[in-house]
């Protein structure tokens, strides 16, 4: 089970956009639309973590999934270390990050 936080219970968009196109779709790029929804709800997962400060549990499982969506959607392809990626397009990931998830102290490690 995930703790969540909350700031506020608001109701979310209820407008929907439907493209129709008749060639073969293919698997596309995972969004992670449960993060999305919750984020949209102001529902924020706890990230938990072990005595040693290693995240557990499954809201720690879904926020690296959501990191991973976030650098494929931000990340050029070009950069190949971490250390190579400009800090606003870490930063812009870590706001991401934050405002879908409560990481706690030390979270924010780049």
């Amino acid at each position: 089970k995930m703790k969540f936080a909350s700031s506020s219970a608001e109701t979310e968009p209820t407008s929907q956009t439907t493209i129709s196109d008749d060639s073969k779709a293919g698997r596309g790029m995972s969004t992670m639309p449960r993060v999305v929804k919750r984020k949209l709800q102001k529902l924020r997962p706890i990230v938990e973590y072990n005595k040693r400060g290693k995240g557990i549990g499954q809201a720690h499982s879904e926020m690296q999934s959501y990191i991973g969506v976030l650098a494929r959607s931000k990340v050029p392809l070009v950069d190949k270390k971490w250390s190579q990626i400009p800090k606003d397009i870490k930063e812009q990931i870590w706001e991401a990050v934050d405002m879908a998830f409560v990481v706690g102290q030390g979270g924010k490690k780049y």
